[in-house]
């Protein structure tokens, strides 16, 4: 089994070590090394892995923040000189902790646990070709076609979807909406997530979406921009 596998690390002498320790090993395949979260997840919008060698003391996102903008759940093998995240990264149901300065030996115990575990995609397959979702709104279940939603809105313990004639509140949160919705749609400030595909324009650090100004986060500024790059002429 041939396990294809990134590198998630900030520290250039910590990627050298882990993509040695990887040429070494028959059954993983290196796809790619990222400095960052945002550059991690622009990849992984169009390609799947298997195993991710992620650290968690970041810049913008850290590795656990970045797990939770993830559509589905690869393995995961942390990767971190901070053992204070140990029982947090359990909980997150990785392979294993691995706590710098990182010797091959311990390495390699890490991968060998991988065919003990089989990854579970956060979304059903059947959800993931649907282009709908049902909402709870003035005691009614309503269909929304994602093609309809320009916007979401976080107030408190609701979140107001907005369509082109109409908008409704639903008691629910932005953070558990991220790993329903499909790709176009992109946290863009810790207030909204907006469907990329309705951004009439970007000015001033803002996203013009019908008549609203939407703020962009400086945790998700780099991630919008490469997105809408893509439709750049």
């Amino acid at each position: 089994m041939t396990i294809a596998c990134i590198i998630v690390e900030d520290e250039p002498l910590a990627q050298k070590l882990l993509e040695d320790y990887i040429a070494k090993v028959p059954t993983l395949s290196l796809q790619g090394i990222f400095t960052s979260p945002i550059e991690a997840s622009i990849y992984l919008r169009d390609h799947t892995v298997d195993l991710i060698f992620l650290d968690i003391e970041m810049q913008d996102i850290n590795g656990l923040e970045f797990l939770e903008t993830l559509m589905y759940q690869p393995f995961i093998i942390f990767t971190t000189a901070f053992s204070q995240y140990a029982v947090e990264s359990y909980n997150k149901d990785a392979v294993d902790y691995l706590l710098k300065p990182i010797k091959f030996e311990r390495f390699l115990r890490a991968v060998h646990k991988i065919p003990k575990k089989e990854a579970q995609p956060k979304i059903a397959k059947d959800q993931e070709i649907q282009d709908f979702i049902y909402v709870k709104s003035d005691r009614q279940l309503v269909k929304l076609y994602f093609e309809d939603i320009y916007f979401i809105k976080s107030m408190q313990d609701y979140v107001v979807f907005t369509l082109a004639e109409k908008t409704y509140i639903v008691h629910h949160t932005l953070k558990k909406l991220e790993q329903l919705l499909p790709v176009q749609f992109q946290r863009a400030h810790y207030s909204y997530i907006v469907n990329l595909d309705k951004v009439q324009k970007l000015h001033d650090n803002h996203l013009y979406i019908l008549n609203e100004s939407i703020p962009i986060g400086n945790s998700y500024r780099e991630l919008i921009v490469q997105q809408l790059k893509r439709w750049l002429i």
